[in-house]
């Protein structure tokens, strides 16, 4: 157990306190928001049925990216394509055991580069 005295507790507590009334340094001089993306996994059974326009759906949502988890068929030229004429950008992958086995690896890491935006 972490002993901590009442003097350093006074002392995390007001560092705490001035730190909370002054956001900006919390996050940073810059004002923008936070850029956040979804999960495809999530609303895979509508990417199985018209990826194009649950795309398109996430985006009008407020979303900037997607994580993908399948890509229903598409190639990586084609996935980039889709989220340009879109709007958004692929985050991340869910990348399955078998796909990153020595044997498998480089396809892999060349499918994810041609396929690659970012934020």
């Amino acid at each position: 157990m972490m002993q901590f005295s009442r003097r350093n507790f006074v002392k995390a507590g007001a560092a705490g306190l001035a730190l909370a009334s002054m956001p900006s340094l919390v996050r940073g001089a810059q004002k923008s928001k936070p850029q956040i993306a979804v999960q495809l996994y999530s609303v895979r059974t509508l990417c199985g049925k018209d990826l194009v326009g649950t795309l398109k759906a996430i985006k009008e949502m407020g979303y900037v990216g997607v994580e993908f988890a399948g890509y229903y068929g598409k190639n990586a030229k084609e996935l980039k394509q889709i989220l340009g004429d879109v709007g958004l950008v692929a985050c991340g992958t869910h990348t399955g055991l078998d796909t990153i086995k020595p044997e498998k690896i480089q396809e892999t890491i060349a499918f994810n580069q041609r396929s690659a935006t970012s934020f």
